[in-house]
């Protein structure tokens, strides 16, 4: 399973405490142990 990045942040409605340089670089996809990796337990 692959997740791919369909626009730029901020396209979409994003969460209010959302932040670009937060999260660190954005690839433009993830497979899901990538993206579990990312987002912690």
């Amino acid at each position: 399973m692959v997740a791919r990045q369909v626009c730029g942040a901020g396209c979409l409605p994003v969460a209010p405490n959302f932040y670009k340089a937060q999260a660190g670089k954005v690839a433009k996809r993830y497979t899901l142990d990538e993206l579990r990796e990312r987002l912690g337990p």
